[in-house]
């Protein structure tokens, strides 16, 4: 005769079985996504400081203003202050919880993502930094398949690029959970939908004003805009009302994982 508690056993065990079958099916495969994005990372950064003079593009014969160039080396400092200084905070919470602060995997996976800052013009020149940031050229012209013309004369500012992605889903994933959290208590009956909704848009406005900081001293520009749906088009600051949407695109699912782990 067989006892209840080893037929409950058997169950238990026998459904864990199958939910962990379940669970490494994506964890494996997002496993090999991952193994391949590092190893073309490790191709085109090694291929880059190999095979290229490293050396930062100039910045023309008209001259840089003295306000962009404050603007830039402010700006260059606090980005990599402010990744320091995310970085230290996940460091130590790791320490005390005894475990890797969830945190801190979005710090690396934003610094492994900062290479990609640049696929952006894969195929047309649509952001253009100013050459007067820190840059030693760019790697554009060893991603395979790069499809836009003068890859190799657009400069990518690796100091501002990699400080700004070490931090910035960090912040994002932050205020998202903040707003969610806010929203919940103080408008209990306010579905997920709306919540999400509400979420997005604000990580949008918070983009929108982070890039004012960035056009207007004219640390980049948007080359390549649609008219109709830009600010101020048609100048050197022009800004693109979809680039913050796309941006909040990318982040709010980053800020739900995070919401859901907490």
């Amino acid at each position: 005769m067989i006892k209840h508690g080893n037929i409950f056993g058997v169950v238990m065990w026998s459904d864990i079985y199958k939910v962990s079958k379940v669970i490494k099916q994506p964890l494996v495969a997002w496993a090999i996504i991952g193994l391949f994005f590092a190893g073309l990372q490790t191709y085109v950064f090694t291929s880059w400081l190999l095979f290229s003079d490293l050396m930062p593009f100039s910045t023309g014969a008209d001259g840089v203003p003295f306000e962009t160039k404050v603007s830039a080396w402010v700006t260059q400092f606090n980005v990599v202050f402010l990744l320091v200084l995310c970085v230290l905070y996940n460091v130590i919470k790791s320490v005390r919880e005894g475990k890797v602060a969830w945190d801190f995997l979005l710090v690396g996976g934003g610094l492994s993502a900062g290479w990609l800052d640049t696929v952006i013009n894969f195929f047309n020149p649509l952001v253009i930094y100013n050459a007067y940031l820190i840059n030693w050229g760019s790697w554009n012209s060893f991603i395979p398949g790069w499809f836009s013309n003068g890859g190799n004369l657009t400069p990518e500012p690796i100091v501002f690029v990699l400080g700004l992605y070490g931090w910035w889903f960090v912040l994002f994933g932050m205020v998202l959970c903040a707003t969610l959290r806010v929203i919940k208590r103080f408008w209990p009956k306010c579905n997920a939908l709306g919540m999400v909704f509400s979420g997005f848009l604000l990580l949008a406005v918070l983009d929108f004003v982070l890039e004012l900081f960035f056009v207007f001293p004219g640390l980049y520009a948007f080359n390549i805009v649609i008219p109709n749906l830009t600010l101020w088009s048609g100048k050197a600051y022009q800004i693109p009302i979809y680039a913050p949407l796309i941006i909040a695109a990318i982040c709010t699912p980053i800020g739900l994982l995070r919401f859901q782990a907490q």
